[in-house]
Parts: structure tokens; C-alpha cells; sequence
């Protein structure tokens, strides 16, 4: 197959492309716990609230976020996504009563 002559052009037959390593779903509590399993990421974790009206909080180790505080987590709205540059999943706290969410660690 010939290559484009246009200056632009990108080969999508050259990239790679990378498995998740962690998909799934779950649903949060009523406190920051590790709702994860731990596994190690090369690029970060996608966390989407999976909920039709309730808001679900992520909070970060590592990061300004003081697990147990609300007012210093991530806040997900229903319908909404958040993807985070971590390296471990169990570096990940999420709180939400009952409010279903999925995640893909890539």
C-alpha cells in the first residue's frame, strides 16, 4: 500500500497500541475507600460516572487532595469522566453512595 504525499499524513499502520491493563465497573460508598485492585499503568487511569443524577468524588494519594475531605476531590457529575496520570490504581479513592462507575487503566 502506497504511502500518502500529503505533508500531514499520518501511517496508522506504525502506532502502536496499547491494551488496557485494567477494565471494569463497580459502585462507590459512602466513604473514600480503594475501590480498585491495584495494578500498575503505564499511561493513567479513566474513571467515568456511570450515574443518570447522582455525583461521585475522586481522590488522589500523592496529589492536593486530602482523602476525607469532599471539598478537595475531583468531582463527577452524572455523565461525566475524568482521566488521571497515575501509575497505580491503588493510588485512586473514590466516594459516592451506591452511584455506579466504570474504569479502564491503560
Amino acid at each position: 500500500m502506497p504511502r500518502s504525499n500529503r505533508p500531514n499524513a499520518t501511517d496508522i499502520r506504525s502506532i502502536a497500541i496499547d491494551n488496557p491493563k485494567t477494565v471494569g465497573n463497580s459502585a462507590g460508598t459512602n466513604a473514600f475507600v480503594q475501590e480498585l485492585a491495584a495494578a500498575t499503568l503505564e499511561s493513567g487511569l479513566r474513571i467515568k460516572n456511570d450515574d443518570a443524577s447522582s455525583a461521585l468524588l475522586i481522590g488522589c494519594t500523592g496529589a492536593a487532595v486530602d482523602i476525607g475531605a469532599d471539598t478537595t476531590a475531583y468531582k463527577l457529575n452524572a455523565g461525566e469522566e475524568i482521566f488521571l496520570e497515575v501509575r497505580n490504581t491503588d493510588l485512586v479513592f473514590i466516594k459516592g453512595n451506591s452511584v455506579p462507575f466504570s474504569f479502564m487503566g491503560n
